[in-house]
């Protein structure tokens, strides 16, 4: 029987010693899998957060006072993103190009 190493941790459990590397990797990939599972869900709530603050941004540059239309560039530039996903977003706030200029955005009322 030997005393598992992990790292500058010893396990509690005496394990024979023809299994204690087998033990030690079996750990590794535990503690690895969690790991990856956790930045998982990081990233998707990161990116969930960032969605939802751009749609506030675009939302509020829509229904600033004094302002009926905004031009499409100025609200790409204020979220930082590429056409199609402002496109995207801008819909998703309840948006709608103007039918006399595409570069022309409202809040549909």
């Amino acid at each position: 029987m030997v005393n598992c190493r992990r790292g500058s941790g010893e396990t509690k459990a005496n394990v024979p010693a023809e299994y204690g590397d087998v033990v030690v990797a079996l750990d590794e990939i535990i503690l690895n899998f969690v790991n990856a599972v956790i930045l998982s869900l990081m990233r998707v709530f990161s990116e969930q957060w960032v969605r939802r603050r751009k749609k506030k941004i675009l939302r509020n540059r829509l229904a600033k006072d004094g302002w009926k239309w905004r031009r499409f560039e100025s609200l790409r530039r204020a979220i930082r993103d590429d056409e199609d996903s402002t496109r995207e977003l801008l819909f998703e706030v309840g948006a709608r190009a103007s039918t006399k200029s595409k570069d022309l955005w409202t809040l549909d009322d």
